[in-house]
């Protein structure tokens, strides 16, 4: 229920303050789920956060957020440098990007 994913959040809050409030933590947890967190509950998101717990003791220590947070901090950078190389190419090619393009029609 949503009373377990504000439980959730305030006690992740008060060990890895990633966000301003841990409201602001839990509407994140919210949105990153779909809005789905009728039926969420403790076990849910113990199951799922396997993800972090990177020596797989069943415990998320605070180097394993970090490890986590470089981790995905890094791959989004290099995604978003792939995107800016790749703007200027695929806006040529078409695909209406609001620039018109060339057109590869003979």
């Amino acid at each position: 229920n949503s009373s377990a994913l504000s439980s959730v959040a305030v006690e992740f809050h008060k060990l890895f303050p990633l966000r301003k409030t841990a409201k602001e933590l839990e509407d994140f947890l919210r949105y990153a789920l779909g809005g789905k967190t009728d039926n969420i509950g403790a076990k849910v998101v113990s199951d799922n956060m396997f993800w972090i717990d990177y020596d797989g003791d069943g415990m998320i220590q605070r180097n394993e957020v970090g490890k986590a947070y470089k981790t995905w901090g890094s791959k989004f950078l290099e995604i978003s440098k792939t995107i800016r190389t790749m703007g200027p190419m695929l806006a040529l090619f078409g695909g209406d990007m609001g620039g018109g393009g060339m057109k590869m029609e003979f």
